[in-house]
């Protein structure tokens, strides 16, 4: 069914595994931070993070060097869609997988600009990211997902991704 959903809603999109870190360094110094990392199947060097407390929770794209170093690349809006194509917001406790456009050579990001998504609390957005973008996820919408309405989601490499949350689009 899971399939079926995104290959209707979505073209040539699949759900690639958000592989949990199990072993992932907890950068949170303070009581109360959550830290959640995973490595996306199919794009080798990037991870997805989820950090911070009850009152804000950062979502981010990092790049991880062949160092260990792990560069920020952006914070996002984590999108996740159900099995009946209803959207609500991704938190890290109820996303399943990322959703991904798997036509061409690398796998590529379900995203938008175009969102009126308004982020409440205690963020953390870099000074040059003018722009966060809704990133697509699949999930099980949770007691507190509130469902957001509808999306539209273009293609997005990681370069792209940067480009246009800079404001350079």
């Amino acid at each position: 069914m899971r399939a079926l959903v995104l290959l209707f809603l979505f073209g040539h999109a699949s759900a690639q595994s958000l592989v949990p870190i199990p072993d992932a360094e907890n950068p949170c110094l303070e009581y109360g931070c959550r830290y959640y990392e995973w490595r996306i199947e199919g794009i080798a060097n990037v991870r997805y993070v989820a950090s911070g407390y009850d009152d804000g929770i950062d979502y981010s794209l990092y790049r991880v060097a062949e160092s260990g170093d792990y560069e920020l690349l952006l914070r996002i809006n984590p999108v996740a869609v159900d099995d009946n194509g209803a959207y609500f917001w991704g938190y890290a406790w109820v996303t399943t997988d990322i959703v991904l456009d798997d036509t061409g050579t690398k796998p590529k990001f379900l995203a938008t600009f175009e969102h009126d998504i308004v982020r409440e609390g205690v963020i953390s957005v870099p000074d040059w990211q003018k722009e966060l973008p809704a990133i697509l996820f699949k999930g099980q919408r949770g007691n507190s997902s509130v469902e957001l309405g509808q999306f539209e989601f273009k293609v997005f490499d990681i370069e792209e991704l940067l480009t246009h949350a800079k404001g350079e689009s």
